[in-house]
């Protein structure tokens, strides 16, 4: 069984699927249809953010410009005091920009592997990756997933940006009396605790809170012997710095017009499966923007379920390598679809091989739906598989009988015994290349050049051994190239 895994913040890159971009109609299709959908709530165009060099190159299309919040399609929705328009910078490593951009890109590419027939039996997102998760498992348009990103994206850059997480190498167990300890020499009034915010494996913790208070613990840990690592965001996610925004976040996803799930879902906020037809809500999104992302327990259910091929939808293979260290079994199959550096079609079509070897159904009729082959004409009968090459035996026997027919071709000038002698050379020159070339005989044409038959220099050197063996006369391998380049002229000068 198969499950998509969709990757969340923090993966983002600049050009992550570029080569789709330029090349595949269809991708390229559904991220300019993401581009379109997030005009109005962005202030840089989707192609920009993710291809900065998109308009020198000609690949953009369309400037957009800075837009308010919006309201989901026919909806209409008063905003909170947190909902003021900001002009996000060009950066994708700003969360105002990367969750928007994650989800068209990871959904674009959920497209493609859809289109593919590559279909999971179930989705699970980490964090941000869980909207395009939902989404792909129908529990709303992309319209409104879009538009749920966006506004997730904005109400978080809202924040004050003085939060920060950090990776710490050390399970839950260990790391929890260092959390409790900090808590309770902090004043009520003042910063807030330190939070787990994604369990990720055994040993990988991620830890949300203030700035200043994280850096404390973490050298209380350091002092420890427990190692950790700072990660690149402004903001404290999956921690109590959430809760001034959650209000806002449940009224915004209360105007999304929620179906069934048409997919199993796993949610990494609660590590359950949510079973097909099951409705999100939006007390769902206030809940996961706060509570810790439970990957491992995510994991645990699809393997429990009889999972094995996991297909990350995603720029990096972060939860593919995640998931690895933490399901250490022959049996998972960890594939992502764009491994940075390579190459996006090399990528996607190595995991598609992988993916088939392990039992996959491919649509092969859309494998190159997108691209223009020729479609070449190919015989309708079948190969003859008959034995032509010729025993030493035959091969004398065929001499004999080339001798009178290539006597009548030689037009040299040679009276009577002198153009027999030629003919019985020709003949024999004839034969030995075709057995130098494993061809037939009547293949050899001693008008032909003997580099266009397809003799090389290897072939010709071997020639120049056996024709002084046979006629005690050295020959320059370079006259094969030049005046003695065809079996005629090599007859007449031997």
């Amino acid at each position: 069984r198969l499950a998509f895994l969709f990757t969340g913040q923090g993966a983002q890159l600049h050009n992550a699927g570029r080569q789709l971009y330029a090349t595949c109609p269809s991708f390229r299709h559904t991220i300019d249809q993401c581009d379109e959908l997030l005009r109005p709530y962005l202030a840089e165009s989707l192609i920009t953010l993710l291809y900065p060099d998109a308009e020198a190159e000609g690949l953009e299309t369309g400037r957009l410009e800075a837009g308010d919040w919006g309201t989901p399609p026919s909806k209409s929705v008063r905003l909170s005091a947190h909902a003021e328009v900001q002009n996000p910078k060009s950066k994708i490593q700003d969360t105002l920009c990367a969750q928007p951009l994650l989800f068209a890109l990871e959904y674009a590419l959920a497209q493609r592997w859809l289109a593919w027939g590559i279909k999971p039996d179930f989705v699970l997102g980490h964090s941000v990756g869980e909207l395009v998760a939902a989404c792909v498992a129908g529990a709303f348009s992309l319209e409104e997933g879009l538009w749920l990103a966006a506004m997730r994206g904005r109400l978080m850059g809202s924040l004050s940006a003085d939060g920060a997480m950090a990776a710490v190498f050390a399970d839950v167990a260990t790391i929890t009396p260092y959390l409790h300890l900090e808590q309770s020499q902090a004043s009520p009034a003042a910063q807030p605790p330190i939070a787990i915010a994604a369990i990720n494996g055994a040993t990988q913790t991620v830890l949300a809170g203030e700035r200043n208070v994280l850096r404390t613990l973490l050298d209380e840990l350091a002092a420890q012997g427990i190692e950790s690592r700072l990660l690149p965001v402004a903001y404290a996610f999956h921690s109590p710095l959430m809760d001034p925004i959650l209000d806002a976040l449940e009224q915004t996803a209360g105007n999304l017009d929620y179906q069934p799930l048409q997919l199993p879902l796993v949610s990494t906020y609660t590590g359950a499966m949510l079973p097909v037809g099951h409705r999100l809500s939006a007390a769902h999104w206030r809940q996961h923007a706060r509570e810790t992302v439970r990957f491992t327990e995510g994991l645990d259910q699809l393997v429990a379920h009889g999972c094995q091929l996991f297909v990350e939808i995603g720029p990096q293979p972060l939860l593919s390598t995640l998931g690895q260290a933490y399901c250490q079994t022959p049996a998972t199959h960890w594939l992502p679809s764009l491994p940075p550096p390579h190459d996006d079609w090399a990528s996607l079509y190595h995991t598609l091989a992988q993916a088939y070897s392990q039992g996959a159904t491919v649509a092969w009729s859309a494998l190159y739906a997108d691209a223009a082959h020729q479609r070449l004409r190919l015989p309708t009968y079948p190969f003859q598989r008959q034995r032509y090459w010729l025993s030493n035996e035959d091969a004398m026997q065929q001499t004999t009988k080339l001798v009178p027919v290539h006597t009548a071709t030689i037009h040299n000038g040679l009276p009577g015994a002198a153009n027999s002698r030629q003919a019985a050379i020709l003949a024999e020159l004839r034969l030995m290349l075709a057995n130098l070339l494993h061809l037939p005989p009547t293949a050899i044409n001693p008008e032909t050049r003997f580099i266009e038959i397809g003799a090389d220099s290897l072939v010709l050197s071997e020639a120049v051994r056996q024709i002084h063996k046979r006629y005690a006369v050295t020959i320059a391998l370079r006259r094969f190239f030049e005046d003695l380049s065809t079996l005629n002229a090599l007859s007449h000068y031997l």
